[in-house]
């Protein structure tokens, strides 16, 4: 009786754009952290809403923007194992728009924490 296994080995066209991910996940955890401690105790998370008094949080739910990227970039590492039998294009594609993803919530942490600063 064979035993199969799960590899969670990312093709190697693929390497960059996850550890791009991955490193911008781990700069969002960071940033977050330094800024943490310097933050008023209630910051503004939407600036869309109808109310001003809306869009105020706690800045503890500011730990989204960390947890929210490593939980897209874990589950695209996932995911890519489905559309790895595609052609290669679908792929390359996928893995760049975790990427452009990582990018917008990086922005927009830095954002909240510049105008509260």
């Amino acid at each position: 009786m064979t035993r199969t296994s799960f590899s969670l080995s990312i093709p190697q066209y693929l390497k960059a754009p996850f550890q791009l991910s991955f490193l911008i996940s781990s700069g969002i955890s960071l940033f977050l952290l330094i800024a943490f401690f310097r933050l008023q105790p209630v910051v503004p998370f939407f600036y869309s809403l109808a109310e001003s008094n809306d869009y105020l949080v706690d800045k503890r739910y500011l730990i989204i923007f960390p947890v929210f990227s490593f939980v897209i970039t874990i589950g695209h590492v996932f995911l890519i194992k489905v559309l790895y039998h595609h052609e290669k294009i679908i792929p390359t594609l996928f893995a760049w728009s975790t990427v452009a993803i990582q990018i917008i919530l990086l922005l927009e942490l830095v954002r909240i924490v510049y105008i509260i600063s």
